[in-house]
C-alpha cells in the first residue's frame, strides 16, 4: 500500500509544485484542507521570530507572495529532501524552496515539513516552516 500511496502522491506533489510555480493561488487554496495549521520560524541570527497561523492567513500569505511575484520573472527551485507515509492516507514531505526572481538567485531558503492527507482529494494539513535560511548554509551541507 504504501508504494501505491507514494505513486499517488508523487503524481500531486508535481501538480502541487506546478501551481506554485505558476502562481495559482486557486489551485493552492484548494489543496489546503480547511483545518489547516502551520508555525513557520523565520531564521535570525538576533532572535527567531515563530508564528502559528490556520488556513485564512495561509490563504492571504499566497495572494500576498503571488501578487509580489505576479510582474516578475520566477524560476522556484524545490530539493526534496525526504517522503514519508504516516498514515495508510498520509504523507509526510521535507523540502526545501527558494525563488530566482529576475535571474537572480534569492540568498534564504524555506525548509518546509508538509503533512498531505488523501480523502476524496490530496489536502495540506499541517506545516513547518524553517523560513530564511541562508542558501549558503544549505549549499555548505550538501
Amino acid at each position: 500500500m504504501d508504494k501505491e500511496l507514494l505513486a499517488d502522491f508523487d503524481q500531486f506533489f508535481e501538480m502541487y509544485k506546478t501551481n506554485w510555480r505558476n502562481g495559482s493561488l486557486e489551485a493552492m487554496k484548494s489543496a489546503m484542507s480547511s483545518t489547516y495549521a502551520a508555525r513557520e520560524v523565520r531564521v535570525s541570527n538576533i532572535q527567531d521570530d515563530i508564528e502559528d497561523f490556520g488556513f485564512k492567513d495561509a490563504k492571504q500569505g499566497w495572494k500576498q507572495a503571488f501578487d509580489y511575484f505576479s510582474d516578475k520573472t520566477v524560476d522556484w527551485t524545490f530539493i526534496e529532501v525526504n517522503k514519508v507515509p504516516l498514515r495508510i492516507n498520509e504523507v509526510l514531505v521535507m523540502f526545501w524552496v527558494w525563488p530566482t526572481v529576475n535571474g537572480e538567485e534569492s540568498k534564504t531558503a524555506h525548509l518546509y515539513v508538509d503533512t498531505f492527507r488523501k480523502g476524496k482529494d490530496w489536502k495540506l494539513l499541517r506545516s513547518y516552516i524553517e523560513a530564511s535560511v541562508p542558501l549558503t548554509n544549505l549549499q555548505n551541507n550538501g
